[in-house]
Formats: structure tokens, C-alpha cells, sequence
């Protein structure tokens, strides 16, 4: 028997829902393109600070979700790891099989995609660094986006973030405010360019 195409999707959402009951599922593409833009315009209009610095895990965390659904799926909060001791900001399952996450998961520990989110601009030392890396396990996954709003010294962090990948195979790859108004750009050209705009900085911080 054919089934309609809504029909299929209405079921599919239903599916999903009862996997991950807490994802906001976008209906359409234009509707997940919509969620995406008005997203990137409310975290670029948040004070860099600790004043917004939850609205901005907010406003990114629904930003990824509507961009990245269905390759990363069941996005989480503030996760406890280490009996309660460290949390991470962000995590997604990464449910990717192909573009540039199902290359991750070919070729290196992602099962979970992490999101550590910092409303400001000043440098990044290598103890922040060194934080975040201390969420990462083989079980977990070794991959991890830091998101901010500027990078002073992009040379600088992004030496660090190879000391890491080359030295322990874990990969910390910085994304700012103007990287994201790309990817949405990126959202509009199709899959292409959104491989090409993550495997862009992934190799920046692998290479």
C-alpha cells in the first residue's frame, strides 16, 4: 500500500517523539530554516556576559537543533557526568550516516556531539581548554564544538585546539557569532556546503 507523503512524515515525527520526547521537531525544511534564522538573530542580540550567559545556551542549543536535525538528535542540558562532578553544556546524539558527522562517526569516537557554550569574547587559556577535554571518553565520544562570541587570537586558539587532536585524538573545534551567520548561509545552500563548513574547521583544528 502507498502511503502519503505527510502521511509518512506525520508517523515519522511520532516515532521520533517517542525516542526523544524533548526535541522540538521542525515540520518542514522552511520551517527548521525559519527556527535557525530568528535563533542566530536572538543570540546575537544577547549581552556578551555572564548576565545572559544561560539565555545564550538557550538561544544556541535551539539554534543546533532546528539546523542539525535529524543528524544530531536528543539534545540535552547541563549533563552530568562523573557521578555529578562535571556537566556539559550541550550533547547530542549524533545519528548521522552520512555528511561530514557520519565521517566523524567513521573515523573517530562522536557517538555524542558536545556543545560547551561561553557568552564572551575574551581569550581562551588552556585550562578552559583542558575542562572541556576533561569531558571527553572513549564511550562518550571525543568530539566537541566551543561555542563564544569572538576569538581575539583565532592563530593562538586554534594552535591549541591541534595540540590536542594531534597529541590525543580529541577535538575541540571553536565556532564565534560571525561563523555562525555563515553556517546559516551555508543552511541555504544545501548539504555541500554544510559538509564543506564543518569539515572546513574540522581540519583546522586536525591538521
Amino acid at each position: 500500500m502507498k502511503i502519503h507523503p505527510r502521511s509518512r512524515a506525520i508517523r515519522l515525527r511520532r516515532a521520533y517523539r517517542a525516542r526523544c520526547p524533548f526535541q522540538r521537531f521542525p515540520s518542514t525544511l522552511t520551517s527548521c530554516r525559519r527556527i535557525t534564522e530568528n535563533s542566530s538573530k536572538q543570540f546575537v542580540a544577547l549581552s556578551p556576559g555572564i548576565a545572559d550567559a544561560v539565555r545564550y545556551v538557550d538561544a544556541i542549543e535551539r539554534f543546533f537543533t532546528a539546523a542539525l536535525y535529524p543528524t544530531l538528535r536528543c539534545p540535552r542540558k547541563e549533563v552530568p557526568i562523573n557521578d555529578g562532578r562535571k556537566r556539559i553544556d550541550l550533547s547530542y546524539t549524533n545519528d548521522a550516516t552520512d555528511g561530514c558527522f557520519g565521517w566523524l562517526q567513521r573515523n573517530h569516537a562522536s557517538g555524542n556531539i558536545f556543545f560547551e557554550c561561553k557568552n564572551y569574547s575574551h581569550e581562551v587559556a588552556n585550562p578552559e581548554l583542558d575542562q572541556l577535554a576533561g569531558r571527553f571518553s572513549p564511550t562518550r565520544g571525543r568530539v566537541a564544538f566551543l561555542v563564544r562570541r569572538s576569538v581575539e587570537d583565532k592563530g593562538r586558539l586554534y594552535g591549541r585546539c591541534r595540540d590536542l587532536a594531534i597529541g590525543k585524538q580529541e577535538f575541540i573545534i571553536p565556532l564565534e557569532d560571525a561563523d555562525l551567520i555563515e553556517f546559516v548561509d551555508a543552511l541555504q545552500n544545501g548539504n555541500d556546503s554544510v559538509f564543506a563548513f564543518f569539515k572546513t574547521r574540522f581540519d583546522k583544528v586536525s591538521m
